[in-house]
């Protein structure tokens, strides 16, 4: 798989399920039984995501919520979908 971009669609990995808890997020892979918490960033990425936008809507999205300018918005976005990928989470769409 290459790098993550701004231009880079995110879908959930088939075996993730996801529940927003307080000012985070957990995360169970049913296939692994594997548990994951993300916090108020990680819950607010994956809340964006549905297999149609990039990287960077889903910081233009957080741009608002965490009152940061939209660079700083991406950049956070790709660190985060970066690990969600590797960790399965996420999948690359497009």
């Amino acid at each position: 798989m290459g790098s993550i971009t701004k231009d880079t669609v995110l879908a959930f990995g088939p075996a993730a399920t996801v529940q927003p808890v307080g000012d985070g997020v957990v995360v169970l892979l049913t296939d692994s039984g594997q548990l994951f918490t993300g916090n108020a960033t990680a819950e607010a990425v994956l809340r964006l995501v549905d297999g149609r936008r990039r990287v960077a809507d889903i910081g233009a999205g957080l741009c608002d919520e965490f009152e940061v300018e939209l660079d700083d918005a991406i950049g956070d976005t790709l660190g985060v979908a970066a690990e969600l990928v590797e960790e399965r989470i996420l999948v690359v769409v497009g």
